[in-house]
């Protein structure tokens, strides 16, 4: 979807759970703060058991609140009714053996008997996320050149994002040293203002929020030395943007 229909210079909003043909929008960036992502040198999979353990979680859990009718979703439910209602309902960790259901309300997993469930995490990761998300956007909405108090705002949700990935065990040391290092960084000057793991986790790329300054890549292009001198890996820092496929004129080869 992004590769087909995104627009340069923009975040790409998409709501998934509507299928086959999920609405989706744009949500241009502030003049004042530009995205890096850094390639930890880890190659990242949603196949991995990690991300199987926890999609198979979330799922367990949702099937253990027994959610109304008409909750289809965890990001249907609101963080405080989540926070008051639900969440204590749910042991932190469970056993695949200890769930005692039929189905767990997911046709692509099933359940080890022997597998351990981080069973809380998972079930509020996306009901959290989805309110970050939202208020991300929203922030970005405010004004067309976003003072330092919002810009501290987008940056600490960010690593919000990144810690709730790490309870659920979704990340790599590697990755998790960029986003320490780059929370180390912040503390010293307000150049990088937050940065988060992206995708299924367990390794892959780090997204980066800064300040449009060439400040911004001297200490992006710092933070990547300590990284490879730390680890002995090798990275690459995207920046930069562009339109999809659809923003171009098809092209004719001749053969």
């Amino acid at each position: 979807m992004t590769c087909v229909h995104a627009c340069a210079n923009h975040l790409f909003s998409l709501l998934c759970q509507h299928t086959p043909n999920p609405p989706f929008h744009h949500v241009i960036l502030p003049p004042n703060i530009q995205l890096f992502g850094i390639d930890s040198g880890v190659k990242r999979s949603t196949a991995s058991s990690a991300y199987r353990r926890v999609r198979t979680a979330a799922f367990m859990g949702k099937k253990l609140l027994n959610l109304p009718d008409n909750i289809h979703h965890l990001c249907q439910i609101s963080q405080s009714k989540f926070n008051n209602q639900y969440r204590m309902l749910l042991p932190e960790k469970m056993y695949g053996r200890d769930f005692l259901s039929s189905s767990h309300l997911d046709s692509l997993t099933r359940i080890d008997a022997n597998e351990i469930y981080p069973l809380r995490a998972a079930t509020a990761h996306p009901v959290e996320e989805n309110f970050r998300v939202q208020l991300f956007e929203q922030l970005l909405k405010i004004d067309h050149f976003l003072s330092t108090d919002y810009l501290f705002n987008l940056g600490e949700l960010m690593f919000q994002s990144d810690a709730s990935y790490t309870s659920c065990d979704l990340h790599s040391e590697e990755t998790h040293l960029l986003v320490n290092l780059i929370q180390q960084q912040k503390s010293l000057s307000n150049v990088l203002l937050g940065a988060k793991i992206t995708g299924g986790g367990g390794g892959g790329t780090v997204v980066v929020l800064a300040r449009n300054s060439s400040e911004a890549m001297e200490a992006i292009q710092d933070i990547v030395n300590q990284y490879e001198t730390m680890t002995k890996r090798q990275t690459r820092i995207f920046s930069g943007s562009s339109s999809g496929l659809i923003a171009y004129s098809p092209m004719i080869i001749d053969m």
